[in-house]
Protein backbone atom coordinates (compact mmCIF):
# COMPACT_ATOMS: atom_id res chain seq x y z
CA UNK A 1 0.00 0.00 0.00
CA UNK A 2 1.20 3.37 -0.90
CA UNK A 3 1.21 6.23 1.69
CA UNK A 4 0.48 9.56 0.12
CA UNK A 5 1.09 13.02 1.45
CA UNK A 6 -2.66 13.72 1.67
CA UNK A 7 -3.10 10.60 3.87
CA UNK A 8 -0.35 11.82 6.20
CA UNK A 9 -1.88 15.29 6.38
CA UNK A 10 -5.36 13.87 7.00
CA UNK A 11 -4.07 11.58 9.77
CA UNK A 12 -2.09 14.49 11.30
CA UNK A 13 -5.19 16.75 11.21
CA UNK A 14 -7.36 14.05 12.86
CA UNK A 15 -4.80 13.39 15.60
CA UNK A 16 -4.37 17.12 16.21
CA UNK A 17 -8.14 17.65 16.52
CA UNK A 18 -8.57 14.72 18.91
CA UNK A 19 -5.63 15.96 21.01
CA UNK A 20 -7.13 19.46 21.08
CA UNK A 21 -10.50 18.04 22.15
CA UNK A 22 -8.92 16.01 24.95
CA UNK A 23 -6.86 19.02 26.06
CA UNK A 24 -9.97 21.21 26.26
CA UNK A 25 -11.86 18.52 28.16
CA UNK A 26 -9.15 18.07 30.79
CA UNK A 27 -8.41 21.81 30.99
CA UNK A 28 -12.10 22.38 31.75
CA UNK A 29 -12.01 19.67 34.42
CA UNK A 30 -8.88 21.20 35.93
CA UNK A 31 -10.34 24.70 36.10
CA UNK A 32 -13.78 23.66 37.36
CA UNK A 33 -12.42 20.86 39.59
CA UNK A 34 -15.26 18.66 38.36
CA UNK A 35 -15.03 15.30 36.73
CA UNK A 36 -18.13 15.92 34.62
CA UNK A 37 -19.79 18.79 32.84
CA UNK A 38 -23.44 17.93 33.44
CA UNK A 39 -25.05 15.70 36.08
CA UNK A 40 -26.29 13.46 33.29
CA UNK A 41 -22.65 12.76 32.28
CA UNK A 42 -22.04 10.81 35.50
CA UNK A 43 -25.13 10.55 37.74
CA UNK A 44 -23.54 8.23 40.32
CA UNK A 45 -20.52 10.45 40.96
CA UNK A 46 -22.78 13.51 40.87
CA UNK A 47 -24.91 12.03 43.66
CA UNK A 48 -21.82 11.09 45.66
CA UNK A 49 -20.43 14.58 45.18
CA UNK A 50 -23.69 16.07 46.42
CA UNK A 51 -23.61 13.83 49.51
CA UNK A 52 -20.03 14.84 50.28
CA UNK A 53 -20.87 18.52 49.82
CA UNK A 54 -23.88 18.17 52.10
CA UNK A 55 -21.74 16.44 54.75
CA UNK A 56 -19.17 19.23 54.56
CA UNK A 57 -21.90 21.84 54.99
CA UNK A 58 -23.35 19.99 57.97
CA UNK A 59 -19.88 19.70 59.55
CA UNK A 60 -19.27 23.43 59.09
CA UNK A 61 -22.63 24.20 60.69
CA UNK A 62 -21.84 21.84 63.55
CA UNK A 63 -18.44 23.48 64.11
CA UNK A 64 -19.93 26.99 64.11
CA UNK A 65 -22.59 25.86 66.60
CA UNK A 66 -19.92 24.39 68.86
CA UNK A 67 -17.90 27.60 68.62
CA UNK A 68 -20.96 29.68 69.52
CA UNK A 69 -21.77 27.45 72.49
CA UNK A 70 -18.15 27.56 73.69
CA UNK A 71 -18.19 31.37 73.54
CA UNK A 72 -21.44 31.46 75.52
CA UNK A 73 -20.07 29.02 78.11
CA UNK A 74 -16.84 31.01 78.45
CA UNK A 75 -18.84 34.20 78.95
CA UNK A 76 -21.02 32.56 81.60
CA UNK A 77 -17.93 31.14 83.31
CA UNK A 78 -16.20 34.52 83.49
CA UNK A 79 -19.40 36.12 84.82
CA UNK A 80 -19.69 33.45 87.50
CA UNK A 81 -16.04 33.97 88.47
CA UNK A 82 -16.56 37.70 88.90
CA UNK A 83 -19.76 37.03 90.87
CA UNK A 84 -17.85 34.64 93.14
CA UNK A 85 -15.27 37.35 93.82
CA UNK A 86 -18.03 39.89 94.52
CA UNK A 87 -19.85 37.51 96.87
CA UNK A 88 -16.65 36.76 98.80
CA UNK A 89 -16.06 40.47 99.29
CA UNK A 90 -19.66 40.96 100.47
CA UNK A 91 -19.24 38.17 103.02
CA UNK A 92 -16.16 39.95 104.38
CA UNK A 93 -18.10 43.22 104.46
CA UNK A 94 -20.99 41.59 106.32
CA UNK A 95 -18.68 40.03 108.87
CA UNK A 96 -16.95 43.35 109.34
CA UNK A 97 -20.30 45.03 109.96
CA UNK A 98 -21.44 42.34 112.40
CA UNK A 99 -18.27 41.83 114.42
CA UNK A 100 -16.74 45.29 114.68
CA UNK A 101 -17.87 47.95 117.04
CA UNK A 102 -18.26 50.47 114.23
CA UNK A 103 -20.16 53.70 114.36
CA UNK A 104 -23.47 54.12 112.57
CA UNK A 105 -21.84 56.08 109.74
CA UNK A 106 -19.36 53.22 109.17
CA UNK A 107 -22.25 50.77 109.06
CA UNK A 108 -24.11 53.00 106.62
CA UNK A 109 -21.01 52.97 104.40
CA UNK A 110 -20.89 49.18 104.62
CA UNK A 111 -24.59 49.02 103.73
CA UNK A 112 -23.98 51.21 100.67
CA UNK A 113 -21.14 48.89 99.69
CA UNK A 114 -23.48 45.89 99.96
CA UNK A 115 -26.16 47.65 97.89
CA UNK A 116 -23.65 48.47 95.15
CA UNK A 117 -22.47 44.82 95.24
CA UNK A 118 -26.12 43.75 94.86
CA UNK A 119 -26.54 46.05 91.86
CA UNK A 120 -23.32 44.69 90.38
CA UNK A 121 -24.55 41.11 90.85
CA UNK A 122 -27.92 41.93 89.26
CA UNK A 123 -26.14 43.48 86.28
CA UNK A 124 -23.93 40.40 85.97
CA UNK A 125 -26.88 38.04 86.20
CA UNK A 126 -28.66 40.00 83.45
CA UNK A 127 -25.77 39.47 81.02
CA UNK A 128 -26.64 38.26 77.56
CA UNK A 129 -24.81 36.44 74.79
CA UNK A 130 -26.05 35.88 71.26
CA UNK A 131 -29.22 37.83 72.02
CA UNK A 132 -30.29 35.65 74.96
CA UNK A 133 -29.97 36.22 78.68
CA UNK A 134 -27.58 33.65 80.12
CA UNK A 135 -29.24 33.11 83.49
CA UNK A 136 -32.89 33.51 82.48
CA UNK A 137 -33.79 29.84 82.22
CA UNK A 138 -36.37 28.98 79.59
CA UNK A 139 -37.54 32.59 79.13
CA UNK A 140 -34.19 33.74 77.77
CA UNK A 141 -35.62 36.68 75.80
CA UNK A 142 -36.66 38.77 78.82
CA UNK A 143 -34.58 40.30 81.61
CA UNK A 144 -34.54 37.75 84.46
CA UNK A 145 -33.49 39.83 87.49
CA UNK A 146 -34.90 43.17 88.61
CA UNK A 147 -34.99 45.16 91.82
CA UNK A 148 -38.34 46.66 92.81
CA UNK A 149 -38.90 50.03 94.46
CA UNK A 150 -38.67 48.46 97.95
CA UNK A 151 -35.23 47.01 97.16
CA UNK A 152 -36.44 43.42 96.76
CA UNK A 153 -34.68 41.21 94.24
CA UNK A 154 -37.14 39.74 91.74
CA UNK A 155 -36.57 36.82 89.37
CA UNK A 156 -38.98 37.10 86.45
CA UNK A 157 -41.14 39.33 88.61
CA UNK A 158 -41.27 36.87 91.55
CA UNK A 159 -39.80 37.86 94.90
Amino acid sequence: MRITMSMIQERYKNNLNSSKTLYEKYALRATTTRAYDKPSDDPLNCARSYDVQQSITMNNTYQSNISSIEDTQNTADSILSSMYTTLNSTIKTQLEGITSSSSQSDRNTLAETLLSARDSLVTSMNSSAAGKYLFAGSASESVPFTVDSDGNLLYRGIN
